[in-house]
């Protein structure tokens, strides 16, 4: 039987028997860091993260790339993200506040009319998708099936929970307004993941009619919104 034992640090291991003497090599754990040089850790991999998948997409983006253009250790990625997808979900949330502030003031500039306002609430988001690297690559099958398959359920659902709820916080506000009126405001505000939904399979639609698709869609919901909210602001919701 073959005895084990542990020799200076852990990265050796000494196997003997009466017969044989075997060295084996693990690499070192990773070694701990303090709270400060935690925080500068996190923020390099979040802007190393950044440009990787910006460069190379979700999938062919390399856990050991990451860790050494961050400086750190493979193993060493793994004290701060459990995955890839899970780097590349906060790498999203960091860049969304920015991303949601200038959303509203475009349309805040449009408040004077309500229809076009309520319209380039849904068609601007469709636009995002192809506008912005990040979210452009939530609108490629592939790579949205990949961080879907990768995250856990639960990540996913804070991060759908999370984006309704500043929709509905969006659509509350105009509805007090009475700029829009007599909709459920959890499935106006759902109609952003239908339409993303219909973007991941336009071939289905057809690229020379997904425009206009989503034209018809989008100024039929618009129309009845403000027309609603027109009705109750003049005549007090009857």
């Amino acid at each position: 039987m073959a005895i084990a034992a542990i020799i200076g640090d852990t990265s050796r291991v000494f196997l003997f028997d009466h017969m044989t003497f075997l060295v084996i090599w693990f690499p070192p754990m990773p070694k701990g860091f303090d709270e400060e040089e935690r925080a500068r850790i996190q923020e390099r991999l979040l802007a190393v993260g950044r440009e990787h998948f910006r460069r190379f997409g979700l999938r062919r983006t390399n856990i050991g790339e990451l860790a050494a253009a961050a400086g750190i250790g493979k193993g060493s990625f793994y004290l701060f993200f459990p995955s890839k997808e899970a780097l590349f979900l906060a790498v999203h949330a960091a860049e969304e506040p920015a991303i949601r502030a200038a959303f509203v003031a475009e349309l805040d500039a449009l408040r004077e009319t309500p229809l076009v306002m309520v319209k380039r609430y849904f068609t601007r988001q469709l636009e995002l998708l192809r506008e912005l690297p990040l979210v452009q690559l939530l609108s490629d099958p592939a790579e949205l099936a990949s961080l879907m398959r990768k995250l856990p359920p639960e990540d996913l659902a804070a991060h759908v929970a999370e984006d309704q709820s500043f929709f509905v916080d969006l659509l509350r506000g105009w509805e007090a307004e009475g700029v829009i009126g007599g909709a459920d405001l959890e499935n106006v505000a759902a109609i952003s993941r239908a339409l993303v939904a219909m973007n991941l399979h336009r071939d289905l639609i057809g690229d020379d009619r997904f425009a206009g698709v989503v034209d018809l869609l989008v100024s039929g919901v618009a129309e009845a919104l403000v027309a609603k909210g027109r009705r109750d602001e003049e005549g007090g919701g009857t």
